[in-house]
């Protein structure tokens, strides 16, 4: 994600749904605007992985009052690191459930991992992950 909007989203009833789990997709660079595995070999081939965690992972500045969801998801990604995905490749927004505004991002509704729906598993606010 921090080479590009590389997830599906699909409004799910009565939420929004993004599926990252879609590798294969990413890898083929399929639906993209932007060839974002492409982007990244090109750079690992080129740099180290520190490098490139300085250039594209660490998120020093942001402005919280943004609502563009590839900057939102980068910066919690960068956050949470693999905490963000514990309960699935999924990110709900918009859920009945979660009407919060989001703690950091107040111009959007609380952002939610889940298993692919709500049904099972243990959904997580991102806000409440972030340390």
């Amino acid at each position: 994600m921090f080479y590009g909007a590389y997830w599906e989203k699909k409004w799910a009833s009565y939420y929004w749904r993004f599926n990252f789990g879609l590798w294969n997709k990413t890898i083929r660079d399929i639906n993209s605007n932007h060839p974002v595995f492409g982007q990244f070999f090109n750079d690992f081939l080129t740099k180290d992985l520190d490098e490139i965690y300085n250039e594209k992972v660490k998120i020093e500045n942001i402005d919280f009052e943004t609502t563009n969801e590839l900057d939102i998801f980068k910066w919690y990604a960068s956050k949470l690191g693999g905490d963000m995905w514990k309960q699935g490749t999924y990110i709900a927004v918009n859920h009945y459930n979660h009407t919060d505004n989001d703690y950091y991002f107040k111009k959007i509704r609380e952002l939610v991992n889940i298993k692919g729906t709500f049904n099972g598993g243990s959904p997580q606010v991102l806000t409440e992950l972030v340390k």
